[in-house]
């Protein structure tokens, strides 16, 4: 993955932040006033990449399947700790 350029958001009362880098940047982790982190079952975050990366970023089922297997190690070392 790869972080956005950063963009101007107008205040509002309640802004809901999600993703895996989210609290990554200490600035942003300082301004939050509440922090949930959601930790799904690995069966249903393989199958949301999957949806996402076929639906909405054009790959083929196989080249995501092979993506995630390929990075298993990484994901087993550094996602789900």
């Amino acid at each position: 993955g790869q972080f956005t350029d950063e963009r101007l958001i107008a205040a509002k009362k309640n802004i809901i932040v999600q993703g895996l880098h989210t609290f990554y940047p200490i600035v942003l982790r300082q301004i939050m006033d509440i922090k949930i982190f959601v930790d799904p079952h690995e069966q249903l975050r393989t199958y949301w990449k999957i949806r996402r990366d076929v639906s909405h970023r054009g790959h083929s089922l196989e080249k995501v399947v092979k993506a995630i297997q390929s990075r298993q190690r990484d994901s087993e070392n550094h996602i789900q700790p």
